[in-house]
C-alpha cells in the first residue's frame, strides 16, 4: 500500500479542476452561498436558498429569465461529481473518492427560489472550494467580469 503524501496536492488539484468546470452561473452561486463561510458554519441538513432575484442583480437579468436559469444550473449542479485523489480521508494519494456537490435540490416556486442542501463533500473541502472559486474569478478577464461575459448563453 502506497502513502499518503502530506501536501494534499493531488486533491487541491482535483477541487480546482472541478470548480473550473463548473458554468459561471454555477460558480456564482457557490460563491453567493459559501462566501464568508467556515466548515463548521455549514449545516448539512439546512437547505440554503437562492432567489431569483440574487440571480438577477448578479447576471443583470429579468426575473423570470433568472429564474429559469437558476432552475437549469441547479439541476447541472446537481447531476455533477467531484472526483478527488488522495483527500483529506484517503489513506494513500491513489484511493480515489466519489462525491456530489449537492445532496439535494429544493425548489421553491412560491418564492421563485431554489434551495441547496451540500454534499458533506463541500464541508470536508470548503476552504479548498473558496479557494479555487477564488482562482476561477482571477482567472476571468476584466473585461468579462465588467461585463458579465463569461461564454455561451447557458452561462459557461
Amino acid at each position: 500500500m502506497k502513502t499518503k503524501s502530506k501536501s494534499g496536492t493531488l486533491y487541491k488539484e482535483d477541487i480546482l479542476q472541478s470548480v473550473l468546470e463548473l458554468t459561471a452561473v454555477q460558480a456564482e452561486i457557490l460563491s453567493f452561498i459559501l462566501s464568508g463561510k467556515t466548515s463548521d458554519a455549514i449545516d448539512l441538513k439546512a437547505f440554503y436558498p437562492v432567489t431569483a432575484a440574487d440571480i438577477s442583480l448578479l447576471r443583470d437579468m429579468e426575473p423570470q429569465l433568472a429564474f429559469e436559469t437558476l432552475q437549469k444550473e441547479s439541476s447541472s449542479l446537481f447531476d455533477q461529481f467531484v472526483m478527488i485523489r488522495g483527500g483529506i480521508e484517503a489513506e494513500s494519494d491513489e484511493d480515489m473518492e466519489f462525491y456530489r456537490w449537492l445532496g439535494q435540490l429544493r425548489y421553491y416556486e412560491d418564492d421563485k427560489a431554489v434551495g441547496y442542501l451540500f454534499s458533506d463533500m463541500v464541508k470536508l473541502y470548503l476552504p479548498d472550494i473558496l479557494k479555487s472559486l477564488q482562482i476561477r474569478e482571477k482567472k476571468s478577464s476584466p473585461i468579462q467580469r465588467e461585463l458579465g461575459l463569461f461564454g455561451d448563453e447557458s452561462g459557461n
